[in-house]
């Protein structure tokens, strides 16, 4: 699976429920982000309204078979409500329509930090067999 099909399927299971990014310039977008690995984003000066996803590209988890191999796609998407005034308790029977789901944690919003509530889901996806 592609990370825009990955986001795609994300951003419909929550739809309705996504906040916002509004930039520096004043640009405002909803606020999903696929990113790279160790890539910052949003940047700095961003702000954040709601409900935020962010989806590193996948980590491949090779498994040797008998006579092949399997090529196993780990997503790992971050979910975090900076409204403080809403739960995931919404956010949970949406998202766990996707399959493949391999675990979650909820680590709950620490005012003192200024962390927001955050969902973690780790799911997979299997490219399918290779010799």
């Amino acid at each position: 699976m592609e990370a825009r099909e990955m986001r795609s399927l994300v951003e419909s299971a929550l739809e309705g429920m996504l906040g916002w990014y509004v930039f520096p310039n004043g640009r405002k977008v909803k606020a999903i982000a696929v990113i790279k690995a160790f890539e910052t984003f949003p940047p700095d000066g961003t702000q954040i309204q709601g409900l935020e996803i962010v989806i590193p590209y996948p980590r491949p988890i090779t498994q040797a078979l008998l006579d092949c191999y399997r090529v196993e796609n780990e997503w790992t998407i971050h979910i975090k409500q900076w409204d403080r005034g809403k739960s995931m308790r919404e956010v949970l029977p949406k998202i766990l329509s996707l399959n493949g789901i391999k675990k979650t944690l909820l680590i709950p919003a620490d005012d003192q930090m200024g962390t927001p509530e955050i969902l973690t889901i780790t799911l997979s996806e299997f490219e399918g067999l290779g010799s």
